[in-house]
Formats: structure tokens, sequence, C-alpha cells
């Protein structure tokens, strides 16, 4: 009954706007499985889509470059 992550898009679903997990449950695979839910979803409305976008902290980028994003 505890929220431990987050993550949303803006409605043009073409933007992450925020991605969180609680540093307690860090290295879980939580926002990774977070992101291919939503990604998966995305992509069922939109097969064509061919990039979504968001900003990073510093602290993020490794995360995001794991879960195999590139920097463009």
């Amino acid at each position: 009954n505890k929220i431990v992550a987050l993550i949303g898009m803006r409605s043009s679903k073409t933007h992450f706007n925020l991605v969180f997990t609680n540093k307690e449950h860090h290295r879980r695979g939580i926002a990774r499985a977070l992101f291919h839910f939503l990604l998966n979803d995305v992509l069922a409305e939109n097969p064509s889509l061919e990039a979504l976008t968001l900003n990073s902290s510093p602290y993020g980028l490794p995360f995001y470059l794991a879960i195999g994003l590139i920097i463009c």
C-alpha cells in the first residue's frame, strides 16, 4: 500500500516528464518495468512512432543508457 515509483508522460505521448523510484527501491527493476510497460502501451497506439524524448539529470543518465535509450 505504498507508492515506490512513478512514471509520467505528456498527453502527446512523445515525452517522458517524470520518472522516480524511491531510493530504498533502486536497482530492483521497477523503473525498467514501468518504462517497458508505458513504451509498449505507446507503441500499441502509435506503431510508427520513431522517437521519444526526456530530460535527465546527470544522476539518471546511466539508467537511461542502460535501458537502451540513446542521446540525440
